[in-house]
């Protein structure tokens, strides 16, 4: 649906559209700020020089987009967070918003490129020297160290530690953070040359497995034993003695299993009359969990998916398969070939040193798992083929909603009867019904160090975004000017800017904007964003108006404006957020939650200088090039590991200096 306009326009010439700019990397240890701190609570920078004198601070901001553009409002100024920062006042002085309301102001102008575009338009401009003096740079070819290089940027060291104390304690508080967000010289001097987004906990995924829990209903059959989570086995080692279950019965060693009281029964499930929120069922997998937990969980549910082929008359067509892994024969952001005890494939950190996956133990036992699944018929046999696939987590989506896929990567709108559109068998349709899964353990390939270690490389939403740059035309802004810019940067931050940006506007804050187009207003959020209240120990709980899993979610929030830290909540923070998520949905936010991505270095690049980026690049474009030939053959055994291994030798002294250049920006 199309939300009308209630009001006039500002005068922003680009279209609308949120910005997705976050990549895996680490958890936060603390909350942004405090809990009623904003930026004018930080350590002064009235050292500056500069006052407050009523300015209006004028910049262009080039944003990227998603494929809702257009949809909510026209341009990104209208967009509800937005109009609550320019219409505040800036004290440059003490930091955050005024007090009494006397300050400078920020106008705001954004560019957005049409979804699609984002890439050739950022070329074009960097190429032209026609960009505005703000971008950000998941779509940028050069990191922001080589753009200062290359004339296009300036660095901001100074401007951050004199207007932003708040984002500089908070990276001080978080040495793991600030590895990948600042560069240290020679002499223990630290650059900024960039400003990061910072989740600061494990924010819910938009995307992940998924599987067709209703085939699992009706064609998978109980095991004779499952897991006994409550024996002494299972509660001090986390597994039985010995796995899978075929294993420990053909060794008689049956420590930390038990019998399957449904053994020999069938599973039944009730739909309710809200499937999305009300459904249940009573399926027990082999581990003895409710849900998928190891690759023999993984494994079960593959032999109840070919009976469901064959009842659908489709066990010969080659669109229907139980599972489907990226045409490169591997995902080099980890995920599901992190499960058997490494990382990604590619470059990973654990345990604080860079390590090179490619060639591992841990990437052959994955390869070992997917060939034996592929001899087996469970796997895509022409996965490699599918290189017009939209995203690594969305392989062959026609297969998927036609109902053809027993388990697959999409959205969380395709969870529960969400995926079912498509499908043109009635009674088929009917049934359908899709459940989130986490990522799996391995409780059977592979060596013992392979085996039962939790992934540390997944593609979440949860860490640290591509930086925003100050090009050279912030030089024709006064020192005022961009003083103001910085002090708002700032403020985001702080508990306060990072409510607003992140949740939205509290019913106070709403009531105090006169807005050109009233958003909240449009999807009925004018008594706010969010409450707050406190839990039984006290602790602040942020308790959230609406669903974020809403198409118009994020146009409620400020993500687009691409800085500030994330609220996300749990773990070590002092507060919560409580979000309104139900039945499926929930379901999903926590399984796909389930293993915190530790490992990614997707933004350390981001630190490079030139020299060290053409380095990396150079390695990268001939290891793609021989893996997305060979990697395949492995998988398909027409190439064995040994073979694969010898021909991955010739970079490995390019693979062993870049292991040492990702390492030296982690210390």
């Amino acid at each position: 649906m199309k939300f009308k306009r209630s009001g006039g326009t500002k005068n922003v010439a680009k279209k609308v559209v949120s910005l997705l700019l976050t990549v895996g990397l680490v958890v936060l240890a603390v909350a942004c700020g405090s809990d009623s701190k904003s930026g004018s609570d930080a350590e002064s920078g009235s050292d500056s020089g500069v006052t407050s004198s009523g300015i209006t601070a004028q910049f262009t901001f080039w944003i990227s987009g998603n494929q809702a553009a257009g949809m909510y409002y026209d341009d990104y100024g209208e967009n509800p967070i937005v109009q609550y920062v320019e219409a505040q006042s800036w004290d440059v002085e003490n930091g955050g918003i005024s007090a009494d309301g006397t300050g400078n102001k920020l106008d705001l102008e954004f560019i957005v490129p049409v979804g699609g575009s984002e890439a050739d338009n950022f070329s074009t401009m960097m190429a032209t020297g026609e960009y505005p003096e703000l971008l950000t740079t998941a779509f940028a070819s050069d990191t922001p160290q080589a753009m200062v290089e290359n004339g296009q940027a300036i660095e901001i060291t100074e401007y951050v530690e004199k207007y932003m104390p708040t984002y500089v304690a908070y990276l001080d508080a978080n040495p793991d953070i600030s590895s990948y967000t600042r560069v240290k010289d020679e002499d223990g001097k630290l650059h900024y040359y960039g400003i990061y987004s910072i989740y600061d906990g494990v924010r819910a995924p938009w995307a992940g497995s998924m599987y067709r829990r209703d085939w699992v209903v009706r064609y998978c059959e109980p095991t004779r034993y499952i897991w006994d989570w409550e024996s002494d086995e299972v509660v001090k080692n986390g597994h039985p003695d010995v796995t899978p279950m075929e294993d420990a019965v053909s060794s008689g060693n049956l420590n930390g299993w038990k019998e399957n009281p449904q053994y020999g029964q069938k599973f039944t499930a009730d739909y309710g009359t809200d499937p999305d929120k009300d459904y249940t069922d009573d399926v027990i997998f082999p581990s003895g969990r409710e849900y998928p937990y190891t690759i023999s969980d993984w494994e079960w549910m593959f032999g109840g998916f070919e009976k469901a082929f064959a009842a659908n008359n489709v066990a010969d067509s080659s669109d229907a398969y139980c599972y489907s892994i990226f045409y490169e024969g591997y995902t080099p952001l980890g995920n599901f070939n992190s499960s058997f005890g490494g990382g990604n494939g590619s470059f990973y950190v654990k345990d604080g040193k860079v390590l090179y996956d490619g060639n591992s133990e841990y990437m052959e036992t994955y390869i070992e798992c997917v060939r034996e699944w592929y001899d087996k018929g469970w796997l895509d046999q022409n996965f490699e083929q599918r290189t017009d696939a939209p995203a690594f987590f969305m392989i062959n989506p026609n297969s998927e909603a036609q109902g053809k896929v027993g388990m697959w990567n999409s959205f969380v709108s395709g969870l529960g009867k969400g995926g079912s559109s498509a499908i043109t068998d009635e009674a088929e349709k009917e049934s359908f019904y899709a459940m989130p899964a986490p990522l799996p353990l391995n409780d059977k390939y592979g060596s013992e160090d392979a085996q039962f270690v939790e992934p540390i490389v997944s593609y979440q939403d949860s860490l640290i975004s591509s930086p925003v740059v100050c090009t050279t035309k912030c030089q024709d802004h006064s020192e005022e000017e961009l003083a103001t810019l910085f002090t708002y940067f700032d403020w985001t931050y702080s508990r306060e800017g990072g409510l607003v940006t992140q949740l939205g506007l509290t019913k106070e804050q709403y009531e105090s904007v006169d807005f050109t187009y009233d958003m909240y207003e449009a999807v009925g959020l004018t008594e706010g964003a969010y409450t707050t209240t406190t839990d039984e120990e006290g602790n602040t709980v942020y308790v959230m108006n609406y669903d974020d899993s809403m198409d118009w979610a994020s146009y409620v929030q400020g993500e687009g404006m691409a800085v500030g830290c994330r609220i996300v909540g749990g773990g070590d923070t002092d507060y919560t957020v409580q979000r309104p998520n139900t039945g499926v949905v929930a379901l999903a936010y926590e399984y796909w939650s389930f293993y915190p991505d530790k490992g990614s270095l997707l933004t350390l690049p981001t630190l490079f200088t030139s020299e060290e980026s053409e380095t990396k690049s150079k390695l990268d474009t001939r290891l793609n090039e021989y893996i997305d030939v060979n990697l395949p053959k492995v998988v398909k055994g027409d190439m064995t590991w040994d073979e694969y291994k010898d021909g991955l030798g010739q970079f490995q002294d390019s693979i062993d200096e870049v292991c040492e250049i990702m390492q030296g920006h982690l210390e």
